[in-house]
Order: C-alpha cells, then sequence, then structure tokens
C-alpha cells in the first residue's frame, strides 16, 4: 500500500492532471513498479500514450497531430525514463540476424528511426521554420522519413516512388486495407526488426496532386537537415510548373503525362546522387538544377502522336447509286396500256420482260 501511496504522490507532483492519474490506477498501474516493467522500451510507450490523450481523452480534446508533444506525454516520458533506471528495468537487446535473416532484411530497409529521434527532428523543424505550417495532410508519414533517414546515413541519395511519397492521413487510410492482407515470411522478419509496410497509393496526374506530392519529400529532406525547405521547395515549384505548362493544339505538341514526369524525376534523383558524390551538399545541388537547363530539357513538351487527317462529313465520296427506273404499278398486274410511259415496264421481282402477275418465279406449282 505504501509503494501505491508513494506512487499516486509522485503522479501528482509531476502535474499530472487528476484524470490521467485516476485512469491509470484504474488500468491497473497502481504501483511505479506496475507502470514502469509493462513497458519494454520507451518506443513501447508511445502507443499507450496515443491511446490516454486521444481515446481516454485524459487531458481533454487534444488535436491528433499534437499528442506527441503534449506536456502529459512529455510528463510520462520523463517519470517511465527516470524510474525505469531506478527500478533497474533492463532495455530489451536484440539479437543479431542469423546470415539467412540479414539477408532478407537487407532487402527492407536498414536501422529503424526511434520514436525518440523522430520527436527531436520534428521540435527542430518547427524552430528551424516556425512560419511553417504543417498538419496531417502535408505531414510526411513515418515510412517516408525512414525512407530519407537511411538514404541520409548511408549517403546515397535515391529516387522514391511517387506512389510511397504518403502523408500521414494517406498512411493511416491505406494502411488499414493493407494490414488485412496475409504478410509473407519477409514481412513477419521486417516487423520484428521493427521496419514498416510499404504503404502504396495511387498518385493523381493533376498539378495539385503532384505538388502535394513531391512537397512532402521536400518536407522529409529539411526535416532530416538535409536541405533547406526553402531550396527543397523551389525545385518542388519549378517541376510543377514545366509539368502543367499550357500547350497551344496548334503546335503539335503536348505536355508530359504523369509517367514520363516520374522518369524525369527519377533522373533529377539520379543527377542528385552523383552530384552528392562529388563533395556538393544537396542545397547546391538543388540550387544547380533549379537554375540550369536540366528541368527545362527532362520536361520539355513531346510531339503530339498524328492520327492522320480527319475527313469531314461532307468531304466524304459516296459511291454512286445505282441508275434504274422506277417500275411501272399497272404494267405489275397488265393494265398499262401507254406505249409512251415514263416508268419501266419490266417485272419489279426479276426485272423481265412482263408483269409481276405473269411472273414464272411468282407462280405456284
Amino acid at each position: 500500500m505504501a509503494a501505491a501511496a508513494d506512487w499516486k504522490k509522485e503522479l501528482g507532483e509531476a502535474g499530472r492532471p487528476p484524470k490521467a492519474q485516476e485512469t491509470l490506477l484504474k488500468m491497473g498501474y497502481i504501483t511505479k513498479v506496475s507502470f514502469v516493467k509493462a513497458f519494454k522500451t520507451l518506443d513501447a510507450l508511445e502507443p499507450f500514450l496515443k491511446k490516454l490523450l486521444l481515446e481516454d481523452k485524459v487531458a481533454g480534446d487534444v488535436k491528433p497531430e499534437f499528442w506527441e508533444w503534449h506536456p502529459v506525454s512529455g510528463v510520462l516520458r520523463g517519470l517511465w525514463e527516470a524510474d525505469a533506471k531506478a527500478a533497474g528495468v533492463q532495455q530489451v537487446v536484440v539479437n543479431p540476424p542469423t546470415t539467412a535473416q540479414a539477408g532478407l532484411l537487407s532487402l527492407v530497409g536498414g536501422p529503424k528511426l526511434e520514436a525518440g529521434q523522430l520527436r527531436d527532428l520534428w521540435k527542430k523543424f518547427a524552430t528551424n521554420y516556425p512560419s511553417e505550417w504543417l498538419d496531417e495532410h502535408t505531414r510526411p508519414c513515418r515510412q517516408v522519413l525512414q525512407h530519407v533517414w537511411q538514404q541520409q546515413r548511408e549517403k546515397d541519395l535515391r529516387f522514391i516512388p511517387w506512389k510511397h511519397l504518403l502523408s500521414e492521413s494517406q498512411w493511416e487510410r491505406s494502411k488499414k486495407t493493407f494490414e488485412k492482407k496475409e504478410k509473407s515470411l519477409l514481412g513477419f522478419l521486417a516487423e520484428q526488426a521493427g521496419h514498416m509496410d510499404q504503404v502504396e497509393v495511387v498518385v493523381s496526374p493533376s498539378p495539385f496532386a503532384l505538388q502535394r506530392t513531391l512537397s512532402l519529400r521536400a518536407v522529409a529532406w529539411a526535416v532530416l537537415g538535409w536541405c533547406h525547405l526553402g531550396a527543397a521547395n523551389a525545385l518542388v515549384r519549378k517541376f510543377v510548373a514545366l509539368y502543367s505548362h499550357p500547350v497551344a493544339p496548334e503546335l503539335g505538341l503536348r505536355p508530359q503525362s504523369i509517367v514520363e514526369a516520374e522518369a524525369a524525376d527519377l533522373e533529377v534523383c539520379r543527377q542528385f546522387g552523383e552530384s552528392l558524390n562529388e563533395g556538393l551538399t544537396l542545397d547546391q545541388a538543388l540550387h544547380e538544377c533549379v537554375k540550369g537547363p536540366t528541368l527545362c530539357t527532362l520536361l520539355q513538351l513531346r510531339p503530339k502522336m498524328s492520327k492522320g487527317h480527319e475527313v469531314k462529313e461532307s468531304e466524304r465520296v459516296r459511291p454512286p447509286k445505282r441508275a434504274r427506273k422506277k417500275t411501272c404499278h399497272k404494267f405489275q398486274i397488265g393494265r398499262c396500256k401507254n406505249e409512251k410511259c415514263q416508268y419501266a415496264h419490266v417485272c419489279e421481282h426479276c426485272e423481265g420482260e412482263h408483269g409481276r402477275a405473269k411472273c414464272p418465279e411468282l407462280k405456284q406449282p
């Protein structure tokens, strides 16, 4: 009982709201040890903090994008870290994978970007760009940041397919569908190593959607400190402007398709990688790309496919109808005696020199 009272007192002194204290105690975390040992790592604590703030609402209404930075999350993390060290909780050590497992996991990705690192990166980004307001639709998801972070560690900038450039809101929507699929052995091993599944979306060909997609990568580069956000956004603006450049139909030219534009972006990223290998910074490579002729060359207008001369309806030549006089109806029944009749005196059935009434082909046997 003394341990429970001390724990409750510690929660109160840490500035936890009364509702948060009550919720923790009702969930069974009645002592410090029960709380600390329930979470093996700080990363394991993160989903619990999200539930407390967004579902249990222990601090009132908190916007989904702010729960990680909420004071309640910070207080609980601080308590866990201090109490875990005092209680002698050992951090979980993952055994190194075997040769076979390492071969499989190398296909999935490198080390994992930890939640604490990611939180610090976003705080630094908010400090560096105070006027830049981002929400769940304009913040790159963790999968994108993981890709860019790994490339930065390896000092090897590579193209990320546009279908993998997702915002946080796109990630949440797509992951619900993706999680229903049966996981392969590779997917299971990747999950055990802490890597995320490759969720993807269909990229719209509209200029607005393309700008939003490329802006996610620009923000990811800036969050990880690889370049200045202004330099990355300059590339996005020029790329989208060339992609959506209006074309006069009479010139016989057309703009780039979404597939051709993605191929152009792949070439741009390849050149960035070469520039970094030559000792340039990403900011310098971006400046050269925006000011130079590279984008104009890659996104130049393409010739329109010729469909041949379209013949108008009035120009169509129709075969002439067969010249044929109308048959005389009276002659068909043997009643026309006019030698100068303007109608043909032939059978309307077989065109013989007799009327229809005397046509041998129509006589009954």
